[in-house]
């Protein structure tokens, strides 16, 4: 009975569904901890379904659903496409950056965030970075 659901199809024919609950115990050995949870499956028309969780401090409503889905899509791609930039794109940010002895990984891994800054401030307010880059097609390039 606690749990809400809630479900609609959009304009081009994607079925959203929602379910929820509210003020919820995290697990069973933290029940002072509450959250509210929110569970979420996107059908495509061709039957294609894609689906996502979340944990929040947000009261939830059928009102909400659709607004903190969006925000934690979006928060999603965000976090993956630069985790995917600091991979690929010459940065060299591996699993490896998370370990190692007094420290070295991490300091490794903050020289390498703040090198990935300082490109973000050159791309947005710098015209002769911007142009290098073009120039080069790719970051990768453009480094070496």
């Amino acid at each position: 009975e606690q749990v809400k659901r809630y479900e609609y199809t959009d304009d081009n024919g994607y079925r959203h569904w929602f379910r929820y609950i509210n003020n919820v115990p995290i697990n069973k050995s933290h029940p002072d901890v509450l959250i509210n949870y929110l569970e979420y499956v996107e059908i495509s028309p061709k039957e294609k379904k894609f689906s996502c969780t979340w944990v929040t401090n947000i009261e939830l409503s059928t009102e909400t659903v659709t607004k903190v889905m969006r925000a934690g899509r979006a928060r999603w791609m965000i976090e993956n496409e630069t985790f995917n930039t600091l991979k690929t794109q010459g940065y060299n940010l591996e699993h490896n950056y998370g370990h190692g002895k007094q420290h070295l990984a991490t300091n490794l891994a903050m020289l390498m965030f703040l090198a990935f800054l300082i490109d973000q401030i050159e791309q947005l307010a710098c015209p002769r970075f911007r142009e290098a880059w073009h120039s080069q097609k790719t970051k990768i390039s453009l480094w070496l």
